[in-house]
């Protein structure tokens, strides 16, 4: 017999075939101890910061959000310090800005660069504006839209309001919801 055909795996997982099963359950049962085991607080919490600014104002379209809302906003913040991206989002009277850290910025140390940015701003009279700190590892998004062919727009904003964010709201594990693209009060009046 030759060494090749001595040391022939297959025909010795043959031939002893309780030795192949047994090595095979002892390798299943440690993966599935070895599984459990794992906690965790063994996978990194790598922290990827954002910071939304959510700006209203009394303003009659995208066109003259964007020029006067968005972009009086978004210019200034682009200087920050750790700063890695820039998104924004133009609705009629409403802005909102995501600003992106790169990764291990600290969430707190960039909310307070991006307040301090937005108190030297000069804004449209009677202008809100919110500065929400968001951490991607302890929150999830979810965007929900409304639409309706008979409706208005202030009747899906009512219907909003008064059934489906509360209804969310009193979710277990949802911190806040948001309403975006609610009608402006010029909008109200055109209709």
């Amino acid at each position: 017999m030759s060494l090749r055909e001595r040391f022939n795996i297959s025909r010795l997982a043959i031939k002893y075939s309780w030795l192949t099963i047994c090595f095979w359950l002892i390798v299943t049962v440690s993966g599935l101890f070895a599984f459990s085991g794992l906690k965790y607080a063994l996978f990194p919490d790598v922290a990827f910061p954002v910071v939304v600014v959510n700006a209203k104002a009394p303003l009659e379209n995208v066109v003259e959000t964007e020029a006067q809302l968005t972009k009086a906003i978004e210019i200034p913040l682009q200087s920050l310090e750790g700063l890695k991206d820039i998104y924004s989002s133009t609705y009629s009277g409403q802005t909102v800005i995501n600003l992106v850290f790169y990764g291990g910025t600290s969430l707190e140390s960039s909310t307070k660069q991006v307040e301090r940015a937005v108190e030297q701003l000069s804004l449209p009279p009677e202008t809100t504006l919110d500065v929400i700190p968001f951490n991607l590892n302890e929150s999830t998004a979810i965007s929900y839209a409304i639409t309706s062919e008979r409706k208005k727009l202030r009747e899906l904003t009512t219907i909003a309001k008064e059934k489906i964010i509360p209804s969310i709201t009193s979710l277990p594990g949802v911190l806040k919801v948001n309403l975006l693209g609610e009608a402006s009060p010029q909008e109200e009046e055109n209709d």
